[in-house]
């Protein structure tokens, strides 16, 4: 093993600080950034917003994962449930449209695995082919006019359809419709989409 040793005789000395002056002028740069910065997003403040996800597909579990993108990425739970934050505007504005990206598992089955405690091998070779199987799906959704949010609310429905509602008021009715949709929708072969 070496060991290394300082010379201390060495020329080479560590590099001072910068002057006072430097550091003065780069902290005013960045306080007029900022300030010129947060003049400019008045009219665009974002607000954070939790996500929840009503899976109306007609079987438990098909929605594994879902994520919500308006402003940087937040996933939810898929078989229902809430996270914490979406970033969206403060107000709505016409044409707001946000991505929706969602994990589905298209043949959802919860006793149709080995029990993991008893047959780990069986569970994990299981679970291989199972998630091979698994779709990533995305849309782009247009976003309904709010004014007051309590969240964002992803609704999942058959074929492969996804709802968003923001407004407190409005979140109530529209889930209420979307479930009659989705009961509709009920054995009936979903049209093929190009």
């Amino acid at each position: 093993m070496s060991q290394h040793t300082v010379n201390p005789h060495s020329t080479i000395q560590p590099r001072p600080p910068p002057p006072r002056r430097r550091r003065r002028l780069l902290a005013s740069c960045l306080l007029a950034l900022l300030t010129a910065c947060a003049g400019s997003s008045s009219s665009f403040s974002l607000i954070g917003a939790p996500v929840r996800v009503y899976d109306l597909t007609g079987k438990i579990y098909t929605i594994l994962d879902a994520e919500f993108d308006f402003i940087g990425r937040t996933g939810a739970p898929g078989a229902g449930g809430e996270v914490c934050c979406a970033s969206l505007p403060k107000k709505w504005y016409p044409g707001m449209i946000a991505t929706v990206r969602w994990l589905k598992d298209p043949d959802a089955c919860l006793d149709c695995a080995p029990n993991i405690d008893k047959e780990k091998k069986k569970f994990k070779e299981y679970m291989k082919k199972k998630e091979a199987t698994y779709q990533r799906l995305s849309a782009q959704v247009e976003l309904l006019p709010y004014t007051r949010t309590c969240g964002v609310t992803l609704v999942f429905l058959p074929c492969d359809q996804v709802r968003v509602t923001i407004d407190c008021d409005q979140e109530g009715p529209l889930v209420s419709q979307w479930r009659q949709q989705a009961a509709a929708m009920k054995g009936k072969s979903c049209p093929n989409t190009p």
